[in-house]
């Protein structure tokens, strides 16, 4: 005879005579034994790493939010593991950050979350200074590096700088150029009908690409462009602005580099302010465009090749801060001349 309970069921029999009673829970009536794995576990953790390098390091730290949910503090370098998330990809974002530091990377971005687990992810970022000068041309003064290996940019590579335009109705400024006659063309950063542009030319066909937004006058914008293998993009504060191929891949020339002129005309003079003048060996990403431009670099950032501060703020000489010499000088000649550009206060990036 079976009799069956709750949670349990009692068969009494007899065997040789004894009576036994055995006992079995409902989990073990299924077929395969006993369950003894429990509940599932649905729920997964995240721990989060911060490393902070540079200058002005926030004391305050960080905030970590994860897909807008309520924010858990984490100091500059640091570790806080975040329990009891839900499965599947969620997006992680580094929050509080001062205005002189940037992430290097994603910010935000996507993790996966698997139940039962601890995933990782680390956020990198630098502080810089912020800047204390700028260099200001009026539209007959300019700043020249001569001719150096590092300034034959060729397959891969990123001219930026930030700048504040006086006068926009002077149909074409140039920022940054190594462009000459003939065989001495090479690339050219420029100011064209309010827009901004890049050149490159394989003697004899030149190759231009332009911005689809005017620049604003008055104010201070960050430009930059990048080039891989014949493609151009131009950026404006940090945001994509045109795309574009076709462009020739630049000849190596004994053209000097200037800023604010075009030294083999001697024409196309800025009038306005520039500050921070970066030059790389390698297409910057769009992230790393964007995270990099409101603070000054630390100088041994992978590729970068050169940097002009322009923070001297005196003297006739601004110093290149990616360490491989290729000092600017001023004007036309060592000490002071009636092309040297004037120092102003303050320049950019700045605190906002």
């Amino acid at each position: 005879m079976v009799t069956t309970v709750p949670e349990a069921a009692i068969t009494a029999g007899r065997v040789a005579g004894a009576s036994v009673a055995i006992v079995m829970t409902l989990g073990s009536m299924a077929c395969g034994g006993p369950d003894t794995s429990g509940p599932r576990d649905e729920r997964g953790n995240l721990e989060v790493v911060t490393t902070t390098r540079g200058e002005r390091l926030d004391t305050n730290g960080y905030a970590v939010i994860i897909d807008d949910g309520a924010p858990h503090a984490i100091s500059n370098s640091g570790t806080v593991t975040i329990s009891n998330l839900s499965t599947g990809t969620l997006g992680v974002e580094l929050t509080g950050l001062s205005s002189n530091c940037s992430v290097e990377g994603d910010n935000p971005r996507i993790i996966a979350i698997d139940a039962g687990a601890v995933s990782h992810t680390t956020f990198q970022l630098v502080c810089g200074e912020v800047s204390s000068a700028a260099l200001r041309f009026n539209g007959g003064t300019y700043a020249t590096a001569g001719d150096a290996a590092s300034f034959d940019i060729t397959d891969r590579w990123t001219i930026e700088a930030w700048i504040k335009p006086a006068d926009l109705d002077v149909v074409e400024q140039h920022l940054v150029s190594k462009w000459g006659a003939g065989f001495d063309g090479a690339y050219a950063l420029y100011i064209r009908d309010r827009r901004v542009h890049v050149s490159t030319r394989i003697h004899p066909k030149n190759t231009t690409g332009g911005s689809a937004s005017a620049l604003v006058e008055g104010e201070w914008q960050h430009v930059a462009v990048t080039f891989s293998n014949g493609s151009g993009r131009i950026y404006i504060d940090g945001q994509l602005d045109a795309a574009f191929s076709g462009l020739n891949v630049p000849q190596i020339t004994t053209t000097p580099l200037t800023l604010a002129y075009l030294s083999t005309f001697a024409c196309c003079y800025f009038f306005g302010e520039m500050d921070e003048v970066r030059m790389w060996n390698v297409a910057r990403s769009p992230q790393e465009i964007l995270g990099a431009m409101d603070r000054q670099l630390l100088g041994d950032e992978p590729g970068l090749t050169i940097y002009w501060r322009l923070d001297e703020g005196s003297g006739d000489v601004s110093s290149n801060d990616a360490g491989t010499g290729l000092n600017l000088q001023l004007g036309s000649l060592p000490g002071p001349d009636p092309a040297d550009p004037a120092w102003s206060s303050p320049g950019e990036p700045q605190e906002r």
